[in-house]
C-alpha cells in the first residue's frame, strides 16, 4: 500500500488503473477489503495516515505519522521533524462495513526518525538523529457518511472486478493522542475479484 494509491482513490480516480488493485488470486472468486484514513488538522502540526487491508484472509496495517514544528529564531528559520512509520503489521481486530462502522485495533511497533534543520540566508543545514523504535496502541473507527458506490470491469485476462466504496468520517487514537474531525477523512472499499474462466 502507498499513500499515492490511496490519494488517487480519495481524489475520485476510483480504481481506474489495475495498479491500484490487489493482484488476482488463484481462487475463482475472492473478496478483499480496504480502509484508509488521513488525519489532519489545520491548527496542529501532527498528522497520521492509516491504511488497512485484508487480502486472502490476512489483515495488516500501515501507519505513517509526522510532527513538523517550525519557528523563526533571530535570523534563522528552524524546523524540527519527527516521522514514525510502521508497515505490514498484523492486526488483532478488524471489523468491516460499507454502511455502518469499520474498526481496527493493533499493538503497533514503529520506527522513529528525527531531523533538525536551520535555514539562514537561504542556506539550509540539517542534522538527523539515529533511528529509534517504539510501540503504541492504535485504534481507528470509520463511519460511513453516505451510500456506497459501485463499479465493475473486466481486464485483459478475463478477470472481473466489482468494487464498492463509501466515504467516511474517521476518529482514532495512537501515540498518546486522539485524532478526528475536519479536515480528517477516510474511505473504505471492497473488491470482489471473479475469474471469468
Amino acid at each position: 500500500m502507498t499513500r499515492f494509491r490511496h490519494a488517487l482513490i480519495l481524489a475520485g480516480v476510483a480504481f481506474g488503473a489495475s495498479a491500484l488493485l490487489p493482484p488476482a488470486h488463484a481462487s475463482a472468486d475472492t473478496i478483499d477489503k480496504f480502509a484508509h484514513a488521513l488525519f489532519d488538522s489545520s491548527g496542529d502540526s501532527v498528522g497520521m495516515d492509516v491504511d488497512v487491508e485484508k487480502i486472502a484472509g490476512n489483515t495488516t496495517i500501515d501507519v505513517q505519522w509526522h510532527d513538523v514544528r517550525c519557528e523563526r529564531i533571530d535570523t534563522a528559520y528552524v524546523c524540527d521533524y519527527v516521522w514514525r512509520s510502521a508497515f505490514g503489521v498484523p492486526v488483532e481486530h478488524f471489523s468491516f462495513s460499507l454502511t455502518g462502522t469499520t474498526t481496527v485495533a493493533a499493538d503497533l511497533p514503529y520506527q522513529e526518525l528525527r531531523r533538525h534543520c536551520s535555514t539562514v540566508d537561504e542556506q539550509e543545514e540539517c542534522s538527523t538523529a539515529p533511528e529509534t523504535s517504539g510501540t503504541t496502541r492504535i485504534e481507528v473507527t470509520w463511519t460511513a457518511s453516505g451510500e456506497p458506490t459501485r463499479s465493475e470491469w473486466t481486464d485483459e485476462q478475463g478477470v472481473r472486478r466489482v468494487v464498492k466504496q463509501v466515504d467516511t468520517t474517521v476518529s482514532g487514537s495512537a501515540f498518546d493522542r486522539t485524532y478526528g474531525g475536519a479536515p480528517s477523512y477516510g474511505v473504505v472499499h471492497r473488491v470482489r475479484t471473479v475469474d471469468a474462466s
